[in-house]
């Protein structure tokens, strides 16, 4: 009888199971749209092919583009540039007293620059979205980038920009920078030398109290100097050739001639008027001096004078934020048009997940910032209706989603585990391992629709310094050899769950962290790859502050974040070479040699600092990098800048999945 009632519920179940398919088979087949006889793709060949040719970012790299103008400034009134047109909203000033003429606010030899698109028209507001307050600070030097040299779109060449020219000598320890005349902040206050010098004496004063120059200012492990020869002359020498110092100048932003010394003298925390800064703390209700300074530094402040093309006019606590056109910008077109030609810039502040929808219905003008290759669709879907062009532009970040194993994790009393932790973390071949677990192909046929490769984070292919070595190091899915690698560093057990315990049997779990200025990204995809080879890994979102102050600390297991410089590594090689403490996956090591550690400063062993074993080939890297910094030529920094990313690919520093997909815009 018991076989018989099995038998007969067996049958019972797979006949209504049956009965269910068909129903739903036909009920969603009632509600599927009727596409019979229809052609499914809108799109005709031609507008196929000039999608895909729009996705095409490469670029030649022996044919760049720049957009700045050589000129004869002893022309004068005569020539073509010469300062003679501007905004109506300015004309109107003029015309009223308020403003003196044009050519007396830009002054004699102005930049002259020439846009992609020719002549433009003045006027409009420039809609923006942000997203967070502190985020609108992207206006001081990613919007505004007010530097002495600048880089081209494509970075080279390097051009002089409020700098007129500047001059190195043949053993590049010496760089002469001559000023423009004539050229004044935006109160109209004159920019000269002195505002320099008031920089470079404000660093001077800072390393007095604990402060750092910055190490563009540094030269194999000193630091240089600044002279003022005369109010439109200034020279920089080094102890040691610089053969970086124009790449880091023009890296620097607006660093150098970021201080109007005739505002912020009267507020230093030092030297300041007292009187006046015993009043502007009470005002403000700040505790100190130097509370006040940094108050009166922020880029909210609408009475500091600026170099900026658009300059911060009144103060508000809420978005939006409005900045407008500065009637001393020192800028103009070959037409002697007054730059810029956009009348404002107006942020607003939304969360980021936002963002790309406000984006995609046309509530901004322009912008790249915040948007990534997943928002392609709303984007591209809703752009007749927006009324908005979608761009492609070339990914310089080489990855938006690279992954820092913890080399330096810390190890906290009570917690076994994370002593287990940063022993494999600081393994090659527990990184490589991991690396060598991940289904990429996998990742790239679903986030990126097949049109990126296998990648770890290299420079591009079209930098001097493409590295295809580094670029492709243990990027294949071989799960086998995965497996082998972790067996051979003793994880050999298994729990109840089947995952791989630390060698003494107890429980192994790694935390995947990120935050939402990258988002979630691939993770869960690799989270479920690691866990195939037995590694148990949980994604973990945090908050920013959080994020930062774990990474910052070293407590940690992974986490996630964009690279950076990463076409142009001497500029910035933070995945490469643990250079400062942006280099997550070894903030120890990294705060050590910022700090002078490799030249043997005493401040090195201070604080959380602490070096690379010796030995250690971090140790060679950061030889290198000091090296390739001192070599005269782009072509001898990047013969020997090459050992330190063959290094890079024999420890994989970061573990990464795909070459970066196109920036849209």
């Amino acid at each position: 009888m018991k076989k018989k009632t099995v038998f007969r519920n067996l049958i019972y179940f797979l006949i209504t199971g049956l009965a269910v398919a068909a129903f739903l088979g036909i009920f969603s087949r009632i509600f599927e749209p009727d596409v019979s006889g229809r052609n499914l793709t809108k799109y005709s060949l031609k507008e196929l092919q000039d999608a895909e040719k729009a996705r095409d970012v490469s670029y030649d790299p022996s044919n760049l583009p720049t957009l700045y103008c050589k000129v004869d400034y002893a022309k004068g009134k005569s020539a073509s540039w010469y300062p003679k047109g501007e905004a109506p909203i300015l004309a109107e000033l003029v015309a009223e007293g308020k403003l003196p003429p044009v050519a007396e606010r830009v002054g004699a030899e102005p930049c002259v620059m020439k846009g992609c698109d020719g002549i433009g028209k003045y006027g409009g507001t420039w809609m923006r979205i942000a997203t967070t307050p502190g985020d609108v600070g992207v206006i001081t030097w990613r919007l505004s980038y007010s530097s002495l040299l600048r880089f081209s779109p494509l970075a080279y060449p390097i051009e002089p920009h409020i700098a007129k020219s500047i001059k190195a000598s043949d053993d590049r320890r010496e760089y002469i920078i001559t000023l423009r005349k004539g050229m004044k902040w935006s109160d109209g206050h004159p920019f000269t030398a002195d505002d320099i010098m008031y920089w470079w004496d404000s660093v001077i004063e800072a390393l007095k109290t604990g402060g750092v120059i910055s190490n563009w200012m540094k030269v194999g492990g000193q630091p240089g100097k600044v002279e003022k020869i005369d109010d439109l002359h200034v020279k920089f020498s080094f102890p040691k050739p610089h053969g970086l110092f124009l790449e880091m100048l023009a890296s620097a932003g607006e660093a150098p001639v970021s201080l109007p010394a005739h505002y912020l003298k009267q507020y230093h925390p030092i030297w300041g008027d007292k009187e006046l800064c015993e009043k502007a703390m009470k005002a403000y209700k700040l505790p100190s001096r130097r509370a006040l300074y940094a108050h009166q530094r922020s880029f909210t402040n609408p009475e500091h004078p600026r170099l900026w093309p658009w300059i911060y006019r009144t103060y508000k606590p809420n978005p939006p934020q409005v900045f407008v056109r500065n009637p001393y910008y020192y800028a103009v077109d070959t037409e002697g048009n007054q730059l810029p030609y956009v009348d404002r810039v107006q942020f607003d502040v939304q969360d980021r997940k936002l963002l790309s929808l406000s984006a995609a219905k046309g509530k901004v003008t322009m912008q790249t910032r915040h948007l990534t290759y997943d928002n392609i669709t709303e984007l591209m879907t809703q752009r007749e209706e927006s009324g908005t062009r979608i761009l492609f532009w070339y990914p310089s970040t080489r990855s938006w989603n690279a992954i820092n194993p913890n080399l330096n994790r810390l190890i906290v009393p009570g917690k076994p585990e994370t002593k287990w932790k940063a022993k494999l973390l600081a393994d090659k071949h527990f990184r490589q391992a991991m690396s060598l677990a991940i289904d990429r192909k996998t990742i790239i046929k679903a986030e990126y629709n097949n049109q990126v490769e296998p990648a770890q984070i290299a420079p591009g292919p079209e930098s001097p310094f493409h590295h295809q070595r580094l670029l492709k190091a243990f990027t294949e899915y071989a799960p086998e050899r995965a497996n082998k690698m972790l067996d051979d560093l003793g994880l050999t057990k298994r729990d109840s769950d089947g995952y791989r315990t630390f060698p003494d049997g107890s429980k192994m779990v790694f935390y995947l962290d990120f935050s939402a200025f990258t988002g979630i990204g691939h993770a869960q995809f690799v989270v479920d790859d690691w866990k195939k080879v037995g590694v148990r890994t949980i994604p973990r979102e945090r908050t920013r502050s959080l994020f930062y102050t774990e990474k910052n600390s070293r407590n940690f297991d992974f986490n996630i974040f964009c690279s950076e410089s990463d076409n142009m590594p001497m500029c910035s090689p933070r995945y490469f070479v643990a250079y400062n403490t942006e280099c997550f996956y070894a903030v120890g090591w990294a705060r050590w040699f910022a700090k002078g550690g490799f030249y043997g400063s005493e401040k090195a062993n201070r604080g959380d600092a602490f070096p690379p074993p010796k030995g250690h080939p971090m140790l060679r890297a950061m030889q290198v990098y000091e090296d390739a910094l001192q070599a005269p030529t782009l072509a001898k920094q990047v013969s020997i800048f090459k050992e330190a990313l063959d290094i890079a690919a024999d420890n994989l520093w970061t573990i990464n999945a795909t070459s970066p997909p196109p920036q849209p815009v």
